[in-house]
């Protein structure tokens, strides 16, 4: 049976760059946390036109950032925008994690060329996913998988 990737709960539909880029990238980074803050900020738009355009989108993060004071003495719309955006995307990040840790996990497996990987479980990787903390090394992804490896030989 195929293990499916689990899908994303996301408020804006079409803003599930956040979560890919995290699939893709966030083992390569001393902490967890640091990664979701980079690929957080490389997903706000630098563009004027494009956060004129997205504005509207956003505006609930815009102002969600000001009611908690992360926008003090910012008079720049742009950097309003801007703000609001890193909002929302380390928001979903955050709101999404055991799901990017699943899918992350899913994927260094199916990768695999060890044979037991195949063996591996839905519930397992679950498992594995709900135990990795934000604050964790990034290698701990490959860890797991590993771990998951060596578990199949103990069955």
């Amino acid at each position: 049976m195929r293990i499916e990737k689990r899908d994303y709960s996301l408020e804006l539909s079409d803003q599930t760059d956040i979560c890919e880029n995290l699939e893709d990238e966030l083992s390569g980074y001393t902490y967890i946390c640091d990664g979701i803050s980079e690929q957080a900020d490389s997903c706000v738009d630098i563009y004027n036109h494009d956060l004129w355009e997205s504005a509207k989108d956003f505006q609930e993060w815009i102002e969600r950032a000001q009611k908690e004071g992360l926008s003090e003495g910012v008079t720049d719309l742009i950097k309003l925008f801007q703000i609001g955006q890193y909002q929302y995307y380390t928001q979903m990040a955050y709101d999404n994690e055991k799901e990017i840790y699943f899918n992350i996990i899913l994927a260094l497996i199916e990768g695999s060329e060890d044979e037991k990987a195949k063996l591996i479980t839905e519930e397992e990787i679950e498992e594995a996913a709900e135990e990795i903390d934000n604050n964790d090394n990034g290698s701990i992804f490959e860890e797991k998988v590993q771990e998951l490896i060596n578990n199949v030989e103990d069955k």
